[in-house]
Formats: structure tokens, sequence, C-alpha cells
């Protein structure tokens, strides 16, 4: 097989927006045949069109070596590469940590990378300079763009104002003239974002009907992007949440799950309604994109707890790792409780097996041969435990995510702020309980 080729092929159709093509002849690839030479290249392909594991293998052989006193052999930017693909596993913790400690004088996609972990728990304020220094250092003119592009959106987040509008607009004529037309359409469409703060309503559907356009000759999830912004659009300029009822429902068919986060945000701003504030906040995990709820939706909550489901039943505390059932309280097992506390985190996104993986076994190394059997054993042992205390809770199964399904009347007790499930945490709050706080 002539590699070179074959990367300069797929680098063209990538960005020419033509991604399913590339994932296609990438599933094909047998990674233990790659040479060293390409498995760089071939895992920056794999990222970029979202073959995950494809891309891991390819690298894992030099960056985690399976004996543990093995010398790493891979370089700064296989590590860094290795780094942006364990974010998109949900490992991000560990992603950012193996980031932390690499030059990027050697390699500036590190600051791009370091940026895609803060992005993907919606923390564009730590993003924003990353992509700062990533956009002066890198010198691929293509690569720069891209990471033009990324600032754009940490700038829309944190200063959407006429300096953003400006700097968004010049990205568009940049790609246009260059030919990079999935980048267009992604500048294209985070101005019509600005329009519609502006009340554009007009201006910013022209831009989105323009990225339809490009985007129309392939089956990308770009393309409903663009109609996610189209259904804001209209359900902001009528006051009518029902298209964003339906959006929201059709995301979750997609599993486009923060397009279905963010259509519950825009229908709580058009008309508020307390109990899906609440659902909405506390099944959220990521502390930036809470504070925006609040801003945004105007409101704070009552308590410090949500009831998740149907307080009728039994009542799972996460506080104490106790269920409550008919007036008693009984403790949770070890498996039992951190399997619950780990998916009941997040309400919208189904947790893959990376972000699983980092909340029962933090510390560890996520390895993409063993690592996705351990999940799969840990669910397995939490499934047995649910049916055998009777719990009307189920672990769904959402291609390689999974997520808490309630199933009859339980509920679940869910904090506002959770750190790393710790057992031995509620333990002790549990004995703080019965003998008081002056023991501990």
């Amino acid at each position: 097989m002539n590699y070179a080729q074959f990367i300069a092929e797929c680098d063209v159709s990538l960005r020419q927006g033509q991604s399913t093509e590339v994932r296609t002849r990438l599933v094909r690839l047998k990674a233990a045949d790659v040479p060293d030479a390409f498995r760089l290249p071939l895992a920056r392909l794999c990222r970029r069109a979202g073959e995950i594991n494809c891309g891991l293998k390819l690298l894992a052989p030099g960056v985690r070596p399976e004996r543990p006193r093995q010398v790493v052999q891979a370089t700064v930017g296989e590590i860094a590469e290795y780094s942006a693909l364990l974010n998109l596993t949900g490992a991000w913790k560990e992603a950012l940590s193996t980031l932390q400690d690499l030059d990027a004088v050697q390699a500036p996609e590190v600051y791009l990378f370091r940026a895609f972990c803060f992005i993907s728990q919606w923390d564009y304020l730590n993003a924003k300079p990353e992509l700062e220094q990533y956009v002066q250092r890198t010198e691929d003119h293509y690569a720069r763009l891209v990471g033009k592009v990324n600032l754009a959106s940490a700038m829309m987040a944190t200063d959407p104002n006429e300096k953003t509008m400006s700097y968004i607009c010049e990205l568009v004529e940049v790609a246009q003239e260059r030919g990079y037309l999935r980048l267009m359409s992604n500048a294209l469409e985070m101005r019509a974002q600005l329009k519609l703060r502006e009340s554009r309503f007009s201006e910013a559907e022209a831009d989105l009907d323009t990225a339809a356009k490009i985007l129309s000759s392939d089956g990308t999830t770009d393309l409903f992007f663009v109609h996610k912004w189209r259904t804001v659009s209209q359900a902001l300029k009528t006051g009518n949440t029902e298209p964003l009822r339906v959006l929201a429902a059709e995301a979750k068919i997609r599993q486009e799950w923060e397009t279905a986060r963010e259509a519950d945000l825009f229908a709580l701003k058009i008309a508020f309604n307390e109990t899906q504030f609440n659902r909405l906040l506390f099944g959220t995990s990521y502390g930036a994109y809470r504070e925006r709820i609040m801003t945004e939706a105007g409101a704070k909550p009552s308590k410090n707890t949500f009831n998740y489901g149907d307080d009728s039943g039994p009542i799972v505390h996460l506080t104490t790792g106790e269920i409550r059932q008919k007036g008693e309280m009984r403790p949770m097992s070890r498996s039992g409780f951190q399997m619950v506390d780990t998916l009941s985190r997040d309400l919208y996104r189904p947790l893959s097996l990376g972000a699983i993986f980092s909340e029962l076994f933090p510390g560890e190394y996520f390895d993409i041969y063993s690592s996705p059997n351990r999940v799969h054993q840990a669910i397995t042992r939490s499934r047995k435990w649910l049916e055998d205390n009777s719990l009307p809770m189920t672990i769904e199964a959402i291609g390689h995510r999974f997520r808490l399904q309630i199933t009859g009347p339980v509920a679940i007790e869910l904090p506002l702020e959770r750190p790393t499930a710790d057992w031995d945490m509620c333990r002790l709050r549990r004995l703080k309980k019965v003998f008081g706080s002056d023991y501990f």
C-alpha cells in the first residue's frame, strides 16, 4: 500500500468536507501492518474523521508500551496526538495531564489539544489562551486556520462582541479564497449564531443557507448543526418552544447529545419552567455550562439537590451512598454506588467507555485493548446489583456509550456539586450522621 498517497488523498477529502468517505477508507486499515513512519499522520486523519479507536491502536504501542518498564519510544507529536484521541474517548483528565507535561515548543499542536480538553468540558475561558498560543506558533496555513476557527468559537463563548464578529467575517473570506469549504461552513455557522444574539434573524438564516449548500454533498454532523441553528432562529423569532422540543428529540435519535442540551436551554429562555431548569442544571456535569444555564435562564436552584425520577419509590442518596426505602436507610455496595454515581452525572450525554473508566479507576491509564473490557465487567456487576436490589433502573447501551435509565418508581438525589465518586467519603458521612461530627 502506498501510505503517502493514501494520506494525501484523505487529507484533501477532509478539507473538502468528505469525512464519511475518509472514515470508510480508514476502518479498512490494519494497525499492526502500518510502518512506524506513517502511524502519526494516519492517527491524525483518524482523529479528524472520527475513527478514534483506530487512531489509538496506531499510537498505543509507542506511547503506552505493554511492559511497564519498557522505554516510551513515541515522539512529543505522537504523545500529543494520542492524548487528543484519549480526550475524544472521554478520558479527558488523563489526556490533559499528559499534555501538561509536554513541551509545546517542540509540537505546537500541544496547545490545540489542551484547548480541546477544556472545550470538551465547555470551559472556553481556559481554552482561549491555549488557542491563541497555537495560532501564533503553528506554521502550517491550514492548521492555523483550524486554530482560528476554534479560537473564534472560544471568543464567542467568552466575548461575543464586534471584535469577534470581525474575526469570524475574516475567517469566512480566507476559507472561501483557499477552498476550505468545511471550515468556511463552520465560520458561517458561528457568524449566524452571533447574528441570532442580536435578533438579526434573516441575516443569520442567510448564512445558514450558504453553509447548508456547502455541506449538502456530505452526510456530516455539521449539516445537522446548521439545521439546529435554523430551528433555534425560528423558535426565538416566534417565541414558540415546540420546534426546540422536536429538535431535542431528533438530536437524541442522532446521538447529538449536546444539541439536545442546547435545545432545552433555549426553550428555558423562551418559557421558563422550574422542573425543566432543575433537570438541565443538575443533569449537566460541566461547571462552566451550569454557570451559563443560570446566567441565561436568569435563575438559581432553590436547593442544592434535585430528585431525578419518581420519588414515590426508593430514593438513592449519592452524598451518603444509601437507599431510603419505606422510611429505612440501607447502604449501597461500593460498585453499585460508583456506577450509579458515575452514570447519573450527565442526564443528556451517555458516558463513553473512556469517561466511565476515568471515574471508576482514577489515576489509571486508559488502554484501548484492556480498559473497555474492564468497564464492561463493571457494568455487568452493576446490572446484577440493580436486579438483586429490585431497583427499577437499567444500564442501557447506546453504541459504545452507556446511560442509566429509570424504568419505575425510584429517584436519585442528585447533588449540584460532585467530585469524583468517593466511597470512603460516603462511609464517613454515614458515620457522622450516627455519631455526630465531633468525633471526626
